[in-house]
C-alpha cells in the first residue's frame, strides 16, 4: 500500500495532467459540438484533402488485400511507401486501422498525440528541473495546446514533432550534462521516421539549441583552452550521437535521397515570402489570437507563437529575477531571439522551411519558439516567490497598452469583446501572481491557465460541421465506374472531381492533391492544359484532347452521362525515338502540346490561335458584367480563373469565387472548380463573368483543335501498342511486336522504382520527356515485365536494424566497463 502511496506522490503530476486535458478536450468537445458530443469536426483543409483520402486508400488496400507498393489511383501513378513516409509513417495512425468510425478515429489520433505532446513536455520540465511543483503543469499546458497546435492540428503529421521535441530536447542536455546519449539518438530518429520534413528543421533546432546550452557548460572559471577543449568534447559527443539518430532513420531517409531529386518545388518563379510586422507578431502572441493558416496572399500572416498570457507577462519578471542564473537567460533569451529572427528573415524562413515558401501554413516550425518561452515560464513560475510585485505590474500595464495598439492598428484585427477578454485574463493572472505566497492563488493560477486555453481554442473556430465533409464526398460521382481486368488497362477521369474520389472509391485516375506528386508529372499535365495550382493539386476539370489519348483515359464521367474515349494509346507502346524535351512551367499550353506532338509524331499544329465570332452582354450592375460567346466548335480556352467571376461552358460553372447576382445563369449544376486551366468548349457557347473594374478580354485566349490531325497523332502512336497480359499495380506483364528498333513510351510516372525485364533480361530504364518510364526495344516480339520495387528500402531496413543492435550493444559494453572501473575503485 505504501509502494502504491508512494508511486501516487511522486507521479502526481502526470496523474493532474491525465485528468486535466481529459477534462479539457471533453469540455471542448462539448462547447464545439465535436463529434461524437455533436456535429462537428476537426477535419478541414489539408485533413480532409490529403490526409483523410489517403488513410482511406490505405484502409481499403490493407482488408481487401490489395496493393501496399504501388497505387495507380493517384496522379497517374505513385509509390505508396512515397506517400507513407511524409505522411502516414506515425505509428499513431494505426488508429485509424483499427477504430471502424473514421471521424472518430481522426479524432482520437489528435487527442492521442496531444495527450502525449504534455506528458513528454512535462517529462522534460520534471527531469530538468528536478521538481515535483505543480506550477510545472501551466508551461506544459501552455506548450501542450499552443496557437501552434491550435492552427496546425489538421497537419497531424506534424505533431509528432511537437510531441518528441522536450525529449529530445531533454536528451540534449543528458549528452552534455551526463553522457547520455541513449534519448536523443532515439528522439530524434523516431521524429525523423515520423516525418522526415519536420525532422530537418527540429536537427536545425538541435544544432542551434546545442550550441547555444553549451553557456552552461563552459564556467565563467577556467582558461580559454579548458573552455575550448569542453566545447570540443561535447560537440564530439553530439556529432556522433546526430550521426547515429540519422543512421537509425535510414529505413526512412534513404528512400527519400531516392525519389528527393522529383519532389523539386513545382512553384517555379514563385518566390513571396510572408511578411509580418512588429505589431501583427505581439496579436499572434495574445489570447484569442486568430491562426495563420493559408496567409500570404492578400492576408495578414503572422507565425502562431500563442503560448498563453501568462508566458508574456512572466518575461519580464524572468529576465530580472535574482534566483534565475545569468546564464539561464543568456542561453533562453538568446534561443527566443534567435527563432524570432528566422521568423522575421526571409532568407532564414526560406531556409527553416525546407529551402521553399510554403504555400500555406507558415512558419512551420514556430513551436520551437513557443517551447523556448515555455521554458521560460516555467524558470519564473518554480522561482515565484522571487518575483518583485512591481514587474508583474508593469508587465501587466504593458501588455494592456500592447492590446490597444494592436486593437487600434494592427493589421489582424480583433474584436472588441476579445479586447475584453484579454484585459480579464490579464487582471486575474497579476492578482494571482501578486498573491503568489498563498498555496490556493498557485491552484487557482493553474486553473485560470486553463480557462484561457480553452476559450481561446473555442473563439479561434478552428473546426466545421461534418455535413461539409459530406458535401465534399456528395460532390463526387455517384455512378458506376468500372476497373480494367486483369488483362487491360485504362483510367477514368471526372469532369467535376474533387481530387478525392480516386482514392476513396479506387480506381485509376488522373487527379491529385499530394506534395508527393513527381514534379516532372506535374509540370506535363500542366503544360498540355490540365488544372494546377501550382502547389499540390492536378485537375482533370475540363480535360485535354492530349490527356485523354496519352493517359488511356476511357471512361470521361459527366453529370449527364459517362462519355467512351474511343481513341486512347496503351499503357505501353512503341514510339520512334527517345524523347528529351523537359517541360516546365509553361502557360501557353496549346504551344507546349504541338511541340508534344510533333516531338512524338511529327505531325505539326494540332491547335491553332481562333477568336470568337460575336458576343452579347446578359447582365451588368455596378459591380459585375456577364457576356454570352460565340466561338467555333472545338474550340478551347486558356483562362486564369482568379481574374475572372466564372466561365460557363457545357453547362458546367467554373468559379474561384461565390457570388450572389441577381441574374438566372442556365447552367444545370454549380461546381466551383479551383484553377481550370483550359475550358472546353464543344458546343461553341460559353458564358463568361467579369468583374467590371477588371473587364478585360485579354484574360481570354482561345484556341481550336484540328480534329482530322488528331486522328492522325492517334492512328501513328497507335501503330505499336503493347498487348497487356496481366496487370497490377506493382506487375505488370505485356506483348508487343515491333517491326524496327524503337523506343517504349507509357504513360507510368518515371521512378527509379521500375524495373522492366525484356525477355527476362533487365534493361535500362528512363524518363520520356523526363516524365514518363521508357526504354529501348529492338525489333521482334517480346514478352516485357513491369516490377516496382521500392528504392533503398531494403538498405535502408538493414541500415536501420543494424545501426540499433550496434547502440544497443555499445550501451550494453559502455555499462559493463563502467561497472569494471567501479569495482577496481
Amino acid at each position: 500500500m505504501k509502494k502504491i502511496k508512494d508511486f501516487i506522490i511522486n507521479h502526481k503530476l502526470y496523474f493532474i495532467y491525465s485528468i486535466s486535458i481529459i477534462l479539457i478536450y471533453l469540455i471542448l468537445s462539448f462547447i464545439l459540438s465535436i463529434y461524437p458530443l455533436g456535429s462537428h469536426t476537426f477535419i478541414k483543409f489539408d485533413f480532409l484533402y490529403q490526409y483523410y483520402p489517403m488513410m482511406q486508400e490505405l484502409y481499403n488496400r490493407i482488408y481487401e488485400g490489395k496493393s501496399l507498393i504501388y497505387s495507380f489511383n493517384d496522379g497517374l501513378g505513385m509509390s505508396i511507401y512515397r506517400n507513407v513516409l511524409y505522411y502516414l509513417s506515425s505509428p499513431l495512425y494505426l488508429v485509424f486501422l483499427v477504430v471502424k468510425d473514421h471521424i472518430l478515429a481522426c479524432h482520437l489520433i489528435i487527442f492521442i498525440k496531444s495527450f502525449i505532446t504534455g506528458f513528454t513536455m512535462l517529462f522534460y520540465l520534471k527531469h530538468k528541473f528536478k521538481s515535483n511543483n505543480i506550477l510545472l503543469l501551466i508551461p506544459t499546458l501552455c506548450y501542450t495546446l499552443c496557437g501552434w497546435f491550435n492552427a496546425f492540428y489538421l497537419n497531424i503529421m506534424w505533431l509528432d514533432g511537437l510531441m518528441m521535441l522536450p525529449l529530445i530536447t531533454l536528451g540534449i542536455e543528458s549528452l552534455i550534462n551526463e553522457r547520455k546519449y541513449k534519448l536523443y539518438i532515439f528522439s530524434l530518429a523516431y521524429t525523423i521516421i515520423c516525418n522526415y520534413y519536420l525532422g530537418y528543421m527540429i536537427c536545425v533546432f538541435c544544432l542551434l539549441y546545442f550550441l547555444i546550452y553549451n553557456l552552461y557548460k563552459i564556467k565563467n572559471e577556467g582558461s580559454f583552452k579548458y573552455k575550448l577543449n569542453e566545447l570540443s568534447r561535447n560537440l564530439i559527443y553530439f556529432s556522433i550521437a546526430s550521426i547515429m539518430a540519422a543512421i537509425l532513420s535510414s529505413i526512412v531517409l534513404l528512400p527519400v535521397i531516392g525519389f528527393l531529386s522529383t519532389l523539386e518545388s513545382k512553384m517555379v518563379g514563385f518566390y513571396n515570402p510572408y511578411e509580418y510586422n512588429m505589431i501583427d507578431f505581439i496579436a499572434g502572441s495574445l489570447a484569442f489570437s486568430s491562426s495563420s493558416i493559408l496567409g500570404g496572399i492578400e492576408r495578414p500572416v503572422s507565425p502562431n507563437v500563442y503560448t498563453g498570457i501568462i508566458s508574456i507577462i512572466l518575461l519580464i519578471p524572468f529576465i530580472f529575477n535574482k534566483d534565475i542564473k545569468k546564464n539561464t537567460k543568456i542561453v533562453y533569451i538568446s534561443l527566443l531571439t534567435i527563432f524570432f529572427l528566422i521568423m522575421k528573415i526571409d532568407i532564414l524562413d526560406f531556409f527553416m522551411n525546407g529551402l521553399h515558401i510554403p504555400a500555406g501554413f507558415p512558419y512551420r516550425y514556430s513551436f520551437m519558439y513557443s517551447f523556448i518561452f515555455c521554458i521560460i515560464t516555467a524558470y519564473t513560475l518554480l522561482n515565484i516567490k522571487s518575483i518583485k510585485p512591481l514587474e508583474v505590474i508593469l508587465s501587466g500595464i504593458l501588455i494592456s497598452i500592447l492590446v490597444l495598439i494592436v486593437y487600434f492598428i494592427g493589421t489582424i484585427k480583433i474584436e472588441s469583446n476579445l479586447v475584453l477578454y484579454n484585459y480579464i485574463f490579464i487582471t486575474i493572472i497579476v492578482l494571482l501572481l501578486l498573491l503568489k505566497k498563498h498555496k490556493l492563488s498557485q491552484i487557482l493560477l493553474y486553473l485560470i491557465v486553463c480557462a484561457e486555453l480553452i476559450t481561446s481554442f473555442v473563439f479561434s473556430g478552428n473546426v466545421i460541421d461534418i455535413s461539409l465533409i459530406n458535401n465534399e464526398y456528395e460532390k463526387r460521382y455517384h455512378g458506376t465506374i468500372e476497373k480494367p481486368s486483369t488483362n487491360e488497362f485504362y483510367r477514368s477521369a471526372i469532369i467535376y472531381n474533387n481530387c478525392i474520389q480516386s482514392k476513396i472509391d479506387d480506381f485509376y485516375g488522373i487527379e491529385s492533391f499530394n506534395s508527393m506528386i513527381y514534379s516532372s508529372i506535374y509540370y506535363f499535365v500542366h503544360s498540355i492544359g490540365l488544372g494546377t495550382d501550382y502547389s499540390a493539386h492536378i485537375y482533370y476539370t475540363t480535360g485535354s484532347y492530349l490527356a485523354n489519348l496519352l493517359f488511356s483515359v476511357k471512361d470521361i464521367h459527366t453529370f449527364d452521362e459517362t462519355k467512351i474515349n474511343e481513341e486512347r494509346l496503351s499503357l505501353i507502346y512503341g514510339i520512334d525515338k527517345k524523347q528529351e524535351r523537359i517541360l516546365n512551367e509553361n502557360p501557353n499550353f496549346y504551344r507546349t502540346s504541338n511541340l508534344i506532338v510533333e516531338d512524338l509524331t511529327n505531325i505539326k499544329d494540332l491547335y491553332s490561335s481562333n477568336t470568337y465570332i460575336s458576343k452579347k452582354i446578359l447582365y451588368e450592375d455596378d459591380h459585375y458584367k456577364i457576356y454570352k460567346y460565340k466561338y467555333p466548335k472545338n474550340t478551347l480556352i486558356k483562362t486564369n480563373m482568379s481574374d475572372l467571376l466564372f466561365v460557363i461552358s457545357n453547362d458546367i460553372k467554373y468559379s474561384l469565387y461565390k457570388v450572389n447576382i441577381d441574374y438566372k445563369l442556365d447552367y444545370k449544376k454549380n461546381t466551383v472548380l479551383m484553377y481550370p486551366y483550359m475550358v472546353d468548349v464543344t458546343n461553341g457557347e460559353v458564358i463568361i463573368g467579369y468583374f467590371k473594374e477588371r473587364e478585360n478580354e485579354d484574360y481570354i485566349i482561345s484556341y481550336q483543335i484540328d480534329t482530322k490531325k488528331a486522328t492522325d497523332v492517334y492512328n501513328y502512336l497507335n501503330r505499336y501498342p503493347a498487348k497487356i497480359d496481366y496487370f497490377n499495380e506493382d506487375y505488370i506483364e505485356a506483348t508487343i511486336n515491333l517491326d524496327k528498333d524503337m523506343s517504349i513510351m507509357s504513360s507510368i510516372p518515371y521512378d527509379e522504382g521500375w524495373h522492366v525485364y525484356v525477355d527476362d533480361k533487365e534493361v535500362e530504364t528512363y524518363g520520356q520527356f523526363n516524365a514518363f518510364l521508357g526504354f529501348d526495344l529492338s525489333q521482334g516480339e517480346h514478352k516485357i515485365k513491369l516490377k516496382y520495387k521500392t528504392p533503398y528500402l531494403k538498405e535502408g531496413l538493414l541500415v536501420s536494424c543494424i545501426s540499433f543492435i550496434c547502440v544497443i550493444v555499445f550501451d550494453i559494453v559502455n555499462k559493463k566497463l563502467k561497472n569494471k572501473r567501479t569495482t577496481s575503485k
